[in-house]
């Protein structure tokens, strides 16, 4: 079930190139986890009814890890179950 569900985790993530300085990096996940702690943006996301969830970097790395030791077999009997997911 983890796998067929996990898509929800991601939301809606921010991705960057594989060549981004890793200290760059650095900066834009301490500005992300900041951001979504600021009681401003809380207060006009909640005004707005948008949801601002947020899940670590390390949580999501962990997520992917465990997405690509998936066997095989049940990424082929999850394709036939749910034919439109991709």
């Amino acid at each position: 079930m983890q796998f067929v569900f996990s898509s929800t985790e991601f939301g809606r993530p921010y991705v960057l190139p594989p060549d981004v300085p890793k200290d760059r990096v650095e900066i834009v996940r301490k500005a992300v986890a900041a951001a979504v702690r600021d009681p401003q943006l809380l207060a006009e996301a909640a005004n707005i009814r948008m949801d601002m969830a947020y899940t670590s970097p390390e949580s999501l790395e962990q997520l992917v890890a465990k997405l690509y030791q998936t066997p095989p077999a049940l990424i082929a009997t999850v394709k036939t179950i749910l034919p439109n997911e991709r």
